[in-house]
């Protein structure tokens, strides 16, 4: 059984790698969290103007997130490929 690193631990490993190598430090993880979401609801709220507002109505943002977590990353950059 292999042994899993967390993200605080990857972190602390990668900011002393790079103390190491005279770099600076790694960005913290979770460092751009609220602003991605930030931007997910002022892109929401655009498309709804903009877009399709009977489709915008039957999907929440909240379903497109949870989806986007299940699903990856992927399936969002997808999404946002094929609405632009």
């Amino acid at each position: 059984m292999g042994s899993s690193v967390t993200a605080t631990q990857q972190h602390a490993l990668d900011s002393l790698r790079a103390l190491q190598r005279g770099e600076g430090p790694p960005i913290s993880p979770g460092a751009g969290d609220l602003q991605a979401l930030r931007e997910f609801r002022t892109w929401w709220r655009f498309r709804a103007v903009v877009g399709d507002l009977a489709e915008h109505r039957r999907t929440s943002p909240g379903r497109v997130l949870r989806r986007a977590f299940l699903r990856g990353r992927s399936w969002i950059a997808d999404r946002l490929l094929k609405d632009s």
